[in-house]
């Protein structure tokens, strides 16, 4: 198979990296969070550069655990090609064969045990459906704000313009606030 769709070698990689993915994402947001909390909201723009590189920087992890789980498996490394012997003009024509990898198991190509191994194929589909679950509900929440911002008129009573004026004045928010 190509790199886009893995062959049913590399599923087990596949999978570990998927299940580093929680503990990954989960280290991420902890720190993510921590790091925004030390940096003033009138900062946005820091505060959403800093959001999206975590955003970035989680399938990032993913791929780069799936590429190192793929160089630690012995059935991987022992397929690649052995260096080239020297060979003079003198030296006869041989034969070379390389013994076959060493027989596994099922449970030792990704490290867990019996009793906590599911199929690969399952684990995947399971992922993938659990990020298209979640972007459709990010569309579905975002689209709502949207209906919401639509509906509603703007505000005309002086006394809340007034206080929303002051905070706005006190936070140094250069742009206007439109209230509805």
């Amino acid at each position: 198979m190509n790199a886009l769709f893995p062959g049913p070698d590399s599923l087990p990689q596949l999978q570990s990296a998927l299940l580093h993915s929680l503990w990954q994402g989960a280290l991420l947001a902890v720190v993510l969070s921590l790091v925004l909390r030390t940096i003033p909201a009138r900062q946005a723009q820091l505060r959403y550069a800093l959001s999206l590189a975590a955003l970035v920087a989680l399938p990032a992890a993913v791929m780069f655990t799936w590429g190192v789980l793929a160089v630690d498996d012995p059935a991987v490394v022992s397929m690649s090609v052995a260096p080239p012997e020297r060979i003079t003009p003198d030296t006869p024509a041989r034969a070379t064969t390389h013994p076959p990898p060493p027989a596994r198991s099922p449970s030792a190509a990704s490290g867990t045990p019996n009793a906590f191994r599911a199929d690969p194929r399952i684990v995947l589909g399971a992922w993938l459906l659990g990020v298209l679950g979640m972007l459709l509900r990010a569309w579905r929440l975002h689209a709502g704000a949207e209906n919401l911002c639509r509906a509603c008129s703007p505000v005309e009573d002086a006394r809340i313009l007034a206080v929303v004026e002051t905070l706005r004045q006190q936070l140094r928010i250069a742009r206007p606030i439109a209230v509805r």
